[in-house]
This record gives structure tokens, sequence and C-alpha cells, in this order.
């Protein structure tokens, strides 16, 4: 749905209003062509209005108010209306006013202007034109009649941008339209000194109507990493460990489904539902799997990932992985079980030591929530005593064991 923006109003500008009402009091206003003027100034009072258009979807995001679009979005002022121009010769006429939109890569600092009536500026910064350096352009702007509509810009790549819309509102008709910005103390043009105060004080022959900032928002990028094989003993309960890894710059929406092939199966700590995952940030997913009673089966085993951006935009569409883990079911194994929790860290990665190799030390590797209990499975094992712990860090780099190493004996 478009959006009506108008101008606004300040108080030196009633007051400069005011002063003209009493100069030109009992004057007959009639109206005429811009030619009949000698300098034209914008009745402020009055300011323009104008909607602002996307051709494709787009949000504002309730925190920043930024605007969120797609990448090829394009950005339109439509539906400009004409108001009223006030000439230093008592002259009033309507016509469509000349405004510019200045849009700026708030990343790189790219930048393009184009003008209501198609004229592309480019020779000048805003910031030339937006104060007492400023530059006249008029020349450039009046080569075209102004139109009700106008295209600003076309957002083709991700990033951060910045839209100023401006209107000239000081003209001078001899020899040609010129913009008239105060310079030094006098108009830079002197066929524009006719001693008329300028009514604006944030800039001279130019007025700021609006600016607007915008997002153009990157693809989301997740990456799963799970055990690829395991070999557990039959009839078992197997806790599987994944991790959703968003790898990309905007925050993606998250939904999981089981895949066991016939096994039972549940989750631990997600309940379904939606998860929002930030950039740079991992969560962390155990499936409980009950394993067949029979022995030597292979089964696939996992999860199915449905992703797509929070945003709601149309510019992605939805994408599912399916990552699985083959479990194999054997004779003897042993599997270990232990429970870390931790004041700083929702994930930890713990380690289990063991001897089972005939010598102490590390075994495997695994990512363990807060106050859920992790499983390390040995699919295969000799008889024999076996000393165990484990060894947790969290995300601040503190670690600890286990209060004591136990042993476990198989027979």
């Amino acid at each position: 749905m478009p959006e009506n923006k108008t101008g606004y109003k300040t108080k030196r500008v009633l007051i400069f209003f005011a002063m003209f009402s009493l100069l030109y009091a009992g004057s007959a206003y009639a109206a005429g062509p811009a030619d009949q003027c000698t300098h034209v100034l914008t009745m402020l009072p009055n300011m323009p209005s104008y909607n602002i258009e996307f051709n494709k979807g787009y949000r504002i995001d309730s925190g920043s108010g930024k605007y969120l679009i797609c990448s090829g979005t394009k950005m339109s002022a439509v539906d400009i209306v004409e108001f009223n121009f006030l000439c230093s010769d008592t002259v009033v006429f309507s016509r469509l006013p000349i405004l510019i939109g200045w849009t700026y890569n708030s990343d790189t600092w790219e930048r393009k202007a184009i003008a209501g009536n198609s004229a592309t500026v480019s020779s000048v910064e805003r910031w030339d034109i937006m104060g007492a350096g400023s530059k006249t352009i008029g020349t450039i702007l009046e080569e075209h009649p102004s139109k009700d509509n106008f295209d600003i810009y076309t957002f083709d790549s991700p990033g951060n941008y910045k839209v100023y819309i401006d209107l000239i509102h000081a003209y001078c008709d001899d020899p040609a339209y010129y913009a008239c910005p105060w310079l030094g103390g006098s108009w830079r043009n002197t066929i524009c000194n006719y001693g008329v105060v300028d009514t604006l004080q944030e800039s001279e022959g130019w007025a700021p109507i609006r600016s607007y900032d915008l997002l153009v928002v990157k693809n989301p990028s997740i990456d799963v990493k799970n055990k690829p094989s395991i070999s557990v003993s039959r009839g078992k309960q197997l806790l599987l460990p994944w991790k959703i890894i968003n790898n990309g710059s905007v925050k993606v929406n998250v939904r999981i489904t089981s895949d066991c092939n016939g096994w039972p199966c549940t989750f631990l700590g997600y309940s379904g539902g939606t998860i929002d995952i930030y950039p740079g940030d991992t969560y962390c997913l155990i499936l409980n799997v009950s394993v067949s009673n029979e022995l030597g089966i292979k089964n696939k085993v996992g999860v199915k990932i449905t992703y797509d951006d929070t945003y709601g935009l149309s510019c992605f569409p939805q994408q599912t992985i399916a990552s699985y883990t083959e479990v194999t079911t054997s004779e003897k194994a042993l599997t270990y079980a232990y429970t870390v929790t931790d004041d700083d860290s929702e994930v930890m990665d713990c380690t289990l030591w063991t001897d089972i190799s005939g010598t102490w030390g590390e075994y495997n590797t695994q990512a363990v929530v807060n106050g859920t209990v992790a499983y390390m499975n040995i699919p295969t094992i000799q008889k024999g005593s076996y000393q165990w712990n484990v060894n947790c860090t969290d995300k601040t780099g503190k670690s600890a064991w286990a209060e004591k190493t136990r042993r476990t004996v198989i027979s």
C-alpha cells in the first residue's frame, strides 16, 4: 500500500509567510506561467505531496524503521501533486515540483541521483548543494518537464541504503531556470538578488523533504553437522546430536522434523514450532532413538530442517535440508552417559577421556546442551576394565572435569 508522505512546517516558515501576506496585502494574485517570475519562491506552508511505491513486496522493520526489500526491487516516487509557487512580483502559479532522489549505499558509499524530470544529477554531491557551499544545477533540472512520477533507484546489491528526497524551491528565469543557493551573504547568481530573504534555515534554495533507510536483505544460509555413522548395541537408547549453524548474515526461521525410518525417536529439548537462529549462532539438537533389537541392522535416522528468512519477503523460497546418521546394531557396545551444567553457556564442547586403547587419552568430542544428558558411544569393545572421565569447555574458555574418574568393567 503506498505511503503518503508530506512535508513539514517550521516556525520560521510561518513567520516568513506572514511577512509576505503583509507586504502584498491588497495585491491581486493571478495565476500565470513561471516565466512571469523574476524570483520564484515555494509557498512553504503547502509542501509537496507524493507517495513512495515499490515494485516488489517489502516490510518495515518495527525496531529500526528500515524498509526491508529484496535484491532487484525498484523504488519510485508516484502521485506527485502540483502546488503553488509564489513569485517576488506577486504572481502565484501552480506547477509540478522538481523532486530529486539521492541514493547512497551506506556500506560502499556508491551514489546516484535522479530528478522527477528524468534528469540525472551526477556531477555534484548532495552536500554540495544543500548548504552555503552549494552549486547551481537548476539548468540541468529544467531541461525536461517535470512528471508526476519517477523511478528513484533499483536496488540490485544487498546492503544498507539511504535515500533523500529534496525539492528545489527557488528559481530564476533569466537567462534560464536556475536554483538560487545562498553563498557568502549574497545570491550565487546576481540575477536572483532581489532582496528576498530565503525561507529555509536548513538550505538556501533547497528544501529537504524526507529521507528513507532501506536494507536489501541477503539470502539466508545454514550449515548442518552430524555424525555420519555410528555402531551401537542392539535394543539401546541412542542420543544423536545435530548442529544447525547460521553462517549467513540474516536471521533464519527453522522448523525441524524427525525421520527415523521406522525406529521410534523423539527430540530432546525441541518441542516443535519455529526457531530463530541469528547470524553466527549455532542451535544444538538431540534426537533420542530407540534402536532395533535385531543384530546387524543398518538404518538411517535423521532430521529434516526447513528454513527461510524471518522477514517474510518473497526473495528467498523455502528450502529443506535432510541430514542422516547411519546406525548399525552390534552385539557389544559401550555407551557412556553424563550431564554437564554451566552458568555461562547454553552449549559446551565435551571430550571423553578413556584408556580403552591401552593408553589414557582423548576418545571423542561432542557438543552438549547445558543441563541435558549426553551420551558417548563406543561401538565395539573387548572384555576388560576401563577408566573414563569427561572434560567440558564453555564459550568463555573455562573448562572442568567430572569430580572423579570412573571405572567400567566389561565381562
